[in-house]
């Protein structure tokens, strides 16, 4: 389990680093919500095998925001255009790096993300749980 940012953790197929969590605050266009913010997970999944994998956000994050389901939030995900979405093909020995956006209210407590490999890659590498405080 991954609870600090800067932390890795190495499965059979693939290493995990949560690179950064981050707060942007919107703009003229892009806003939370009162009394919420953005969160922004930076992710970096580097494939250690010998095989190319498929990489989705959408199947392979599930979150969690004290204990309750979440989504991401799509809007967040246009204030940084240096850093897409956790998606797109990762050929063997290759990285890719991403984020994940939600939209929390501010006194969030914990956010858990727990990332299945076997539900596009085919892989037998399990679940790694990500769960970070707010701080």
């Amino acid at each position: 389990m991954i609870t600090e940012v800067g932390q890795t953790i190495t499965t059979k197929n693939f290493k995990l680093t949560v690179e950064s969590l981050d707060k942007p605050k919107g703009n003229d266009y892009v806003k939370p919500s009162e009394g919420n913010e953005f969160v922004e997970i930076g992710i970096i999944l580097e494939n250690i095998s010998s095989k190319d994998y498929m990489v989705s956000s959408m199947l392979m994050f599930n979150a969690y925001q004290d204990s309750f389901s979440i989504n991401e939030d799509l809007m967040a995900h246009t204030l940084d255009s240096q850093v897409g979405t956790m998606d797109g093909a990762l050929a063997a020995g290759k990285k890719i790096r991403g984020k994940l956006a939600y939209q929390l209210p501010k006194d969030w407590k914990e956010l858990e993300i727990n990332t299945d490999f076997t539900v596009l890659s085919f892989s037998s590498d399990g679940e790694i749980k990500i769960v970070l405080q707010n701080k």
